[in-house]
């Protein structure tokens, strides 16, 4: 899959290093390094102003809506201030959710309750409000994170028990054909249609954990 040049320099600065001062206050945490982007089935982009991706059964949307929330929608990354304004996102039908932006808070991509979670990920259940408690102590990172284009996520995966299952490591959350999967790490860096715009940090680097590819499951 082709990505965008502004695409390919911000990967670049997490690949050279540039991101590295970031590694000490993420290393061990449930939170990564995220790029808000999406790819139109033939090049991955930057995600425009004012649009989120979410994600609901596994199933993939981008898209700009005006409605209110959905009680239970859940966040799942966040950017800082610096391009904030609404960003809004449709689920279909009346499952819909709406995104605060205020605050140094701004979400691009959330999942919520509504539907059978699906998947096949061997993992112990991640407990989301407790994970996200532990947001505040890295809130300081948004705005910093911001000015650099990216943002912060929660590592996480979904399965036929677990509304979010830890992501372990190795482990890789993968979009292709508009539908998540979790792949082994091995698999997507052999992949040559992979772009990642996820990254966990782990004994001292930063490793992908979520990207896109053009390569689906039935592969």
């Amino acid at each position: 899959m082709r990505a965008d040049s502004d695409v390919k320099e911000l990967i670049q600065k997490v690949n050279g290093g540039e991101l590295n001062k970031y590694l000490a206050d993420l290393d061990g945490t449930h939170f990564g390094l995220y790029l808000p982007t999406y790819d139109d089935g033939d090049s991955v982009k930057m995600m425009l102003q004012g649009y989120s991706q979410t994600e609901r059964n596994l199933k993939v949307f981008v898209s700009k809506d005006s409605d209110n929330a959905i009680e239970g929608a859940k966040m799942v990354a966040w950017m800082g201030g610096q391009n904030a304004k609404d960003s809004k996102c449709a689920h279909g039908g009346t499952a819909k959710c709406r995104h605060c932006t205020a605050h140094g808070s701004h979400c691009r991509h959330c999942t919520h309750k509504s539907g059978r979670t699906v998947g096949d990920l061997i993992a112990p259940e991640l407990n989301y409000d407790d994970a996200i408690l532990k947001l505040d102590d890295k809130r300081h990172l948004l705005e910093p994170l911001a000015s650099d284009q990216f943002g912060l996520t929660l590592l996480h995966g979904h399965n036929d028990q677990y509304m979010f299952t830890h992501l372990p490591e190795g482990q890789v959350s993968v979009i292709s054909n508009g539908t998540t999967s979790f792949r082994k790490e091995e698999d997507v860096l052999n992949d040559p249609t992979f772009v990642p715009n996820v990254w966990r940090a782990s004994q001292g680097r930063f490793r992908v954990a979520g990207g896109h590819s053009l390569i689906t499951e039935t592969e």
